[in-house]
């Protein structure tokens, strides 16, 4: 992890089972810390690994409207 390292968000599923929870809460403690990098972790209680598009309506459906607004607080995206 650099200085120029960009922005970062993380969503990550309190339940997954193919990346282990606490890789992501160091990893936002490391930018965060070290690098005053940009970064959002937010941790989601179910739904396991990979997230996608559906018309559920599970905890991870969250992750669009989560996406979109740290893309506006990012200032990555603009109005």
């Amino acid at each position: 992890m650099r200085a120029n390292t960009p922005p970062n968000l993380l969503i990550h599923a309190a339940d997954d089972q193919v990346v282990v929870l606490e890789n992501s809460i160091l990893y936002h403690k490391t930018l965060q810390k070290k690098n005053k990098i940009f970064i959002e972790l937010y941790i989601l209680k179910e739904d396991g690994y990979g997230f996608g598009i559906s018309d559920s309506n599970t905890a991870t459906q969250l992750w669009l409207e989560i996406t979109k607004e740290w893309l506006f607080s990012s200032e990555l995206l603009k109005n």
